[in-house]
């Protein structure tokens, strides 16, 4: 892409692209996961926020949503489960990354295998996975 003159969001979904890029080699280096959060701009500014995780030994970079999941699930009767575990929803299979407790509708996060996240109600993960879930 060209020199920026001006921030909109097509500029910065390019920069971002580029910014994941350039942290991959440094992330490597230390044996993490970085990755270019939320973007707030004016058109002359931009303001950008750096996530970091340490990479556990199922491969994943700790998350917040992850640390949530593994303390929430007992109180809402999916003990069972842990992140990374495959879940059917709907007759499709995710993996389960996470749990967002001040989503009150949908709190269990989850994702596809082309990595695209969703957030799913606990009701809908006890009803399609009743063989997963214990009583």
């Amino acid at each position: 892409m060209s020199k920026i003159t001006q921030f909109d969001r097509q500029s910065l979904r390019a920069l971002r692209v580029d910014l994941d890029s350039a942290m991959a080699s440094i992330a490597s280096k230390y044996g993490i996961e970085l990755s270019a959060g939320n973007i707030s701009f004016t058109s002359e500014t931009a303001s950008i926020k750096v996530a970091a995780g340490i990479i556990g030994s199922d491969g994943r970079a700790a998350t917040p949503e992850a640390k949530a999941f593994d303390q929430y699930k007992r109180l809402v009767g999916l003990s069972n489960l842990n992140v990374g575990d495959s879940v059917n929803v709907q007759g499709k299979q995710y993996t389960i990354t996470g749990y967002k407790p001040r989503s009150r509708k949908s709190p269990v996060c989850i994702e596809n295998a082309k990595g695209q996240g969703y957030k799913v109600s606990v009701e809908m993960i006890k009803q399609y996975n009743t063989d997963l879930i214990s009583a």
